[in-house]
């Protein structure tokens, strides 16, 4: 499937489940949901609140294996209010996420201890 086929089959996921959600935004979604995966380990502190209804545009984002482009997440972080000079660190740990979650999560686990 491509990534529009994969965007299209959510959306349409997400009507069955009576939610109305710009496919634009699936990437900022999925992006939120590996920053909260983040923080709950620890690794960062986010600002970012979820709600049931985030809750399952993002597993069925999950659901779909959708992952966010490196340009939607530089695009993203661009826009947040990330002090320049930390923009790059912050999209390359998004990435890094992204790239391989548990390798990830494991590394940042063995540098705390």
């Amino acid at each position: 499937m491509s990534d529009q086929e994969i965007k299209d089959a959510i959306i349409e996921r997400l009507k069955e489940k009576d939610i109305t959600f710009n496919p634009l935004n699936l990437s900022t979604m999925v992006i939120i949901g590996y920053m909260y995966d983040m923080a709950t380990h620890g690794m960062i502190e986010t600002p970012f609140v979820t709600g049931e209804r985030d809750w399952i545009i993002i597993n069925t984002c999950k659901e779909f294996g959708l992952k966010p482009s490196d340009e939607d997440i530089f695009n993203l972080v661009n826009r947040w209010e990330v002090a320049e000079e930390e923009r790059s660190s912050t999209a390359f740990l998004i990435i890094g996420y992204r790239d391989d979650k548990n390798g990830f999560l494991h590394r940042f686990d063995m540098l705390k201890k």
